[in-house]
């Protein structure tokens, strides 16, 4: 059976991977992406998920996923200055770690038009790294910690 619903199926148009449309950095934001400070909040979030969990961002515009101890993927960034800068920061930071970054398969998420452009704002990175990076870093899913239910009536 054909599905007449256009409303559910994806654009054709996506771009994945190595067609995302990323930005350039300034030299300030190269800068920053490589400092130390950048560098422990990498490694602060590289020693606290486990193998599978999810990461994303505090507005919502980049989701991580844990591979390995070394290893991230990009698993949707949306189509969004903020966000794409974001990806690209993430990018020179993981270079300058040692951390290897997968963007293939990454999908490029389009912002629906009753959002505002101020939900996908960059989050500040933190001056030092923190204790529950779940906590501090927009409430990432951490299979090893949170505990799920179902509220019976």
């Amino acid at each position: 059976m054909k599905m007449e619903n256009k409303e559910n199926e994806p654009e054709n148009d996506l771009a994945v991977g190595d067609l995302l449309p990323l930005p350039n950095l300034s030299a300030g934001d190269y800068v920053f992406a490589t400092s130390k400070q950048s560098l422990e909040w990498l490694n602060g979030l590289m020693g606290f998920y486990v193998r599978g969990d999810f990461h994303t961002d505090g507005k919502g515009g980049l989701t991580l996923q844990f591979v390995s101890e070394d290893t991230l993927r990009c698993v949707r960034v949306y189509d969004h200055p903020d966000a794409l800068k974001m990806l690209v920061m993430t990018q020179v930071t993981c270079e300058a770690g040692g951390v290897k970054l997968l963007l293939e398969g990454a999908l490029l998420t389009p912002v629906r038009d009753e959002k505002g452009n101020d939900e996908y704002e960059v989050p500040e990175t933190p001056s030092k790294t923190p204790s529950d990076p779940s906590r501090h870093l927009g409430g990432a899913v951490s299979a090893s910690t949170d505990v799920y239910g179902m509220e019976v009536a």
